[in-house]
Parts: C-alpha cells; sequence; structure tokens
C-alpha cells in the first residue's frame, strides 16, 4: 500500500501513544504539527498511578519514526540515523527512541503493529558516536521490540530516565575508566541502578531486564560518575536446592537458573535446558548431549526417563511434555541406551585407574575410541588385549583425548603381541635404582617412576598407594632417599597443578613428609625430613608460633649444612638472613637449590 511519508509518521505517533496510553504511569505528549510535523515529543513518568502534576517524576524526551511494512515478525531490528541527529540527542541529555512498523489489517479496519525501541541515554549515544568515522553522516543503531507488558513498557521509560539524568552533565567530557579511578586513589565503589514499576521490576527480573550503567562512587563527590565501557549484560546465575525427577526416581538434588533479559534459563545436569520467556506462557526444552563423559554418564539415564515418561519433575512442579511442541521424534531412544551402557562403563574403567579427571568427548579421534574400549575391556573385564607391538616397555604412557595414562603392560606366556593391562603401581616386573656404582642396581618402590611433570599430567595415579608401596621396603637410608625425592617432585607439581589434583598432591605429600620424620636420626638427616614437612604445611596455611621455634633453631644450629639454614630463613620469612646464607654457598650449590621446591617461597617473597 502506498502512503507517504507524513502519513506513515502521523499513524506512527498515533499508534505510540495509545500504547503509552495503555499504561498506568505514563501520559504522552508527542504533539502532530500539520504545517511542520515534529515528531520530537516527551513521555511524562509519573511516582503512581495517579496521573497529576503533583505526583510526576520527570519528562522523558523521545523520538517515533514510523515505517509501513508487511513483516512483523522481527524481534529486532536496524534502524538509520544521521550522525548528527545523535549528536544532537547527546547534548540534549539522551532520549527514548522508537520505530513504529505497521500494516493494515485484512479487513483495513484498523493497523497492525509493532513498536521497536532503544534507550539513548548521553553514554550509550558517546559509546555509538565513538565508533563513527570522522567523514560518517549515518549510522545504524538496533532496536528491540517493545514489551507487551506494560509495567515493563513504564519501567523502560523510568530506567531512561533516570540514566539521562546520571548522565547528562557529563555527556561532553571524557569518561575515567575503573582502573584510573582505582589507581587515583577516589574509588570508593561501583554502582549500578534500577527502577520500575510493578511485580516484573522487583528481584532478579528487574535487574537483567534493561540497559544497565556501571557508576563509580567517587571521593568526595555525592554524584555518581558514570565510567568508561560497554552496557552492562546483566546476566544473574543461581544454584537451588531442588530434586529433580522422573516417574519418583530422583536424578538430580540441584539445578542452576540463569537469569537474562527476556528470559530465565533452566540447566539440568550439563545437556538439557529449559528456557522461560519472561512475561509469556510456555517453555522451550533443549538437549545437547554434554561432551564431558562423567557429566554424559549421568544425563543419559535421566533423558531417557524424560523422553519415555514425557514428564519431569522439579522441586513440587510437574511439567507435561506430551504436547506436540515437543516432538523427540528425532531423539535415537535405542541408542540412547547403549550410550549410556557405553559410558557407564568407561567411568567406571576411569574409577578404577583412580582417574578424577573427566575425559573430553569433543576431540577424540578414532584412536582415541579405539584405545579406550581397549582399556576398558582390560580393566573393567580383566581382558588380555592382542594384536599390540611385541616389545613395549613394561611401564608404557597411554594417551586417550585428554587424559593421560601410565600403565603397566604384561606378557600372556610366550605370546609376544598380547599384554594383560593394568595400572602401573600393579606391575609386577622389579623396578631398579641406580646404586653407588655403575654395575649396583637397587630394587625400588614402582612409585619412583612418577616425575614431577606426570604429578601434575598422568590421570591414573592412585595417590593412596603411594606410600603404601614405600612402606613394604625394608627402611634404609636409600629407600628414605628415594622416597624423599619423590615427595620434592609431588611438592613442586603441588605449584603446578589446580583442582582435586592439588589437593591429592597436598594430602599426599604431608603423609609422605610426616613417615619421613618419624624416621630414626639414623637413617637420614631429621632436619631435612622437618624442613620438608613445614614448607608443605606452609603451602596450605601461616606456620604456628611452635613450627617457627623449631625453625629458629634449626637455623642456629646448622652452620655444618648451609642449605638448610637458608631453607629454614625461606620458611621463616626472613628474607635477607636467607639471601646472606645462599650467597655463602658455592655457585654450583647455589643454583642446584634455588631448582629445590622450598625455593618457591624466596620467588614468591620477592615478587610480593
Amino acid at each position: 500500500m502506498a502512503m507517504d511519508t507524513k502519513r506513515i509518521e502521523e499513524i506512527a505517533v498515533n499508534l505510540l501513544c495509545q500504547r503509552i496510553n495503555l499504561t498506568r504511569y505514563l501520559s504522552p505528549f508527542i504533539p502532530v504539527n500539520d504545517k511542520e510535523p515534529a515528531w520530537d515529543g516527551s513521555i511524562y513518568i509519573y511516582k503512581s498511578a495517579r496521573i497529576a502534576n503533583d505526583n510526576l517524576n520527570g519528562r522523558l524526551p523521545v523520538q517515533v519514526k514510523g515505517h509501513y511494512s508487511e513483516d512483523l515478525s522481527a524481534d529486532e531490528i536496524s534502524f538509520s540515523v544521521e550522525i548528527n541527529q545523535l549528536k544532537n540527542y547527546r547534548s540534549d541529555g539522551g532520549l527514548l527512541y522508537f520505530v513504529v512498523y505497521f500494516h493494515l489489517n485484512n479487513d483495513e479496519t484498523d493497523y497492525e503493529k509493532r513498536i521497536y525501541y532503544v534507550e539513548l541515554p548521553p553514554l550509550k549515544l558517546m559509546h555509538i558516536l565513538s565508533g563513527c568515522k570522522p567523514d560518517q553522516k549515518e549510522t545504524s543503531i538496533r532496536l528491540k521490540t517493545l514489551p507487551a507488558s506494560n509495567d515493563r513498557f513504564a519501567s523502560i521509560a523510568l530506567n531512561c530516565l533516570e540514566n539521562c539524568r546520571k548522565q547528562r552533565s557529563f555527556s561532553d567530557l571524557p569518561l575515567p575508566t575503573v582502573d584510573e579511578l582505582a589507581k587515583q586513589g577516589v574509588l570508593e565503589g561501583l554502582q549500578t541502578f534500577v527502577s520500575g514499576f510493578g511485580i516484573e521490576s522487583r528481584g532478579i527480573s528487574g535487574i537483567v531486564n534493561g540497559d544497565r550503567y556501571l557508576y563509580a562512587k567517587v571521593k568526595g563527590n555525592p554524584a555518581p560518575q558514570p565510567v568508561e565501557g560497554p552496557l552492562l549484560d546483566m546476566i544473574i546465575t543461581q544454584d537451588l536446592d531442588r530434586d529433580i525427577s522422573v516417574d519418583g526416581t530422583v536424578y538430580y538434588r540441584k539445578y542452576k537458573v540463569i537469569h537474562t533479559e527476556g528470559k530465565s534459563t533452566i540447566q539440568i545436569g550439563g545437556s538439557l535446558t529449559i528456557t522461560f520467556p519472561t512475561g509469556n506462557p510456555g517453555f522451550q526444552l533443549k538437549y545437547k548431549a554434554s561432551d564431558k563423559l562423567r557429566v554424559l554418564e549421568k544425563d543419559l539415564p535421566f533423558i531417557i526417563a524424560v523422553v519415555e515418561k514425557k514428564s519431569l519433575t522439579i522441586g513440587d512442579n510437574i511439567l507435561d511434555l506430551s504436547s506436540d511442541d515437543f516432538d523427540m521424534s528425532n531423539f535415537d531412544l535405542q541408542k540412547a541406551k547403549e550410550d549410556a551402557i557405553e559410558a557407564h562403563r568407561w567411568v567406571l574403567m576411569l574409577d578404577a585407574q583412580g582417574c578424577t579427571d573427566d575425559l573430553d568427548l569433543s576431540n577424540m579421534t578414532a584412536r582415541d575410541w579405539k584405545e579406550l574400549d581397549r582399556l576398558t575391556c582390560a580393566v573393567i573385564d580383566h581382558q588380555p588385549i592382542s594384536g599390540l607391538k611385541p616389545d613395549l616397555m613394561p611401564i608404557t604412557r597411554l594417551s586417550i583425548g585428554n587424559l593421560q595414562f601410565l600403565l603397566s603392560f604384561e606378557h600372556i606366556g610366550d605370546d609376544e603381541f598380547t599384554y594383560m593391562v593394568s595400572n602401573a603401581l600393579d606391575c609386577d616386573s622389579p623396578v631398579f635404582a641406580q646404586g653407588r656404582t655403575e654395575d649396583e642396581k637397587l630394587p625400588v618402590p614402582v612409585g619412583v617412576i612418577y616425575r614431577k611433570e606426570d604429578f601434575v599430567s598422568v590421570s591414573n595415579i592412585q595417590f593412596e598407594r603411594l606410600l603404601p608401596s614405600f612402606q613394604e621396603f625394608e627402611v634404609t637410608s636409600y629407600i628414605y632417599d628415594v622416597a624423599n625425592d619423590v615427595l620434592l617432585r609431588m611438592i613442586a607439581a603441588y605449584d603446578e597443578a589446580d583442582g582435586m589434583r592439588k589437593e591429592k598432591l597436598y594430602e599426599t605429600s604431608l603423609v609422605f613428609a610426616q613417615w619421613l620424620e618419624s624416621m630414626p636420626d639414623s637413617i637420614w638427616d631429621r632436619r631435612i625430613s622437618i624442613l620438608n614437612r613445614l614448607q608443605v604445611l606452609k603451602r596450605k596455611r601461616p606456620l604456628n608460633e611452635d613450627e617457627r621455634k623449631v625453625l629458629l633453631g634449626i637455623a642456629a644450629t646448622s652452620n655444618d649444612r648451609i642449605e638448610i639454614i637458608v631453607g629454614a630463613y625461606l620458611l621463616l620469612d626472613q628474607m635477607e638472613q636467607a639471601d646472606y646464607y645462599l650467597h655463602q654457598m658455592p655457585l654450583g650449590d647455589r643454583e642446584n637449590f634455588k631448582k629445590f621446591p622450598i625455593f618457591h617461597f624466596w620467588k614468591a617473597e620477592k615478587e610480593n
């Protein structure tokens, strides 16, 4: 339908005014001048539903544009605006910008419409203009669909008004960053502001819906200071303790809710999400298999039950999924059941190997899948693995995806191509270390195979078996020396590890250190045992008064071994004394001492 520009703009203004008048807190003043239409106007915002001058909160400038279109389906649109107009809006203190899409209904008795909006307070205008070139005449702005809720509409207008007020006096000034204010020592805090009407403006919904700006509380300035930076995308995450069940069987004890603008999403496990649009009935269920094996192993029985029963219960709320809206015909139920059995076997294998890490399935190669099946058959079914190389070392490294395994490979009888495969600590082949001479080979616990790098990266180290494997040997100075070396590797690995592995290394290092300290003085220099136990503890907490007294005593009575004095002062945080004695050592010994994990404390202190 052909329609001139003037007519389009008049209809757009009228449609917007009708929408404004449906709210309880807003009143339009958008005049239409027949001779020279001035589409700029204002929305009057009131403190409550009483529309009266003495109840007026403020006047928000608006700009209204119209567009005749048969397509009203888009949730967002782009709209071209002149750069000079944006600069004028900024100088005037900002506004609320509307574009009204409309067309005639089927019987031509009224108009179908969709109203789009964008808040343009000074900071947002500055952000838009900063991305424009000096000679640029126009730019595009993005507008969102105006919410159906009248209270949400009124809240948008109120928040825009409040941000325009707070930003108006800063519209032509360069804004500081948070870092700049912090370096100046004037930053007392950061704030964002939320205002609104009705129940939808309260709590989480009020925070995540609408544009949010960051303001600094500056020392000596009562007014909030807007800071340089992009608009805040508000995301609020809640972890809720509620049972998730299907047909009476509980699969999870908690779930996550993620609130963003326009929707709230429930995340159950790692594979299922349920999205609830704000202010609209209904929900959308989406299943995407997790890439993490342990997560998937738990998720699969749950999603299978959901598909079979066509319902799930969150707390006391039952979600009925029997509607055609939840068509799961593309979900291969039989394959999911087969995958669930396989995933459970793989997790059992990881647990049996002492592997607490998770297997990332996203980048698995064909070889990885083959090795995973082989290792699972070997560990869970105790089956020999055939068709391997004939010359494998008794202890061999195996990579499967992101996981590293150290495994024992033992021939089956005379068959040099078939092996029984197990954890490296189950290796029956004796392990020897170099003695005092080239020909001397001394038997040692198999745990000596683990290097510092292994303690960081190998996934199937059964930490609880390490110390018992040493305790099986007769205690000699040599076994003590070997065990102390393993302890130092674990301590060094602790400084590089994270998560559950870091905790395992700490616990195992501490029991190793306590065991070594319990040895008689004739076996080893007990002062070193004390230093190693205390350096493990110091990685978790400050040393107490009694422990510091022990170190002071060691430092005062260890002139026979300068490296012990240096270590004691390092643990006491007395860097000047540690540095002094460190430089009394020969250069070679000094450089070797710096490789010990206790030197971590010298570096940490100097860097601070």
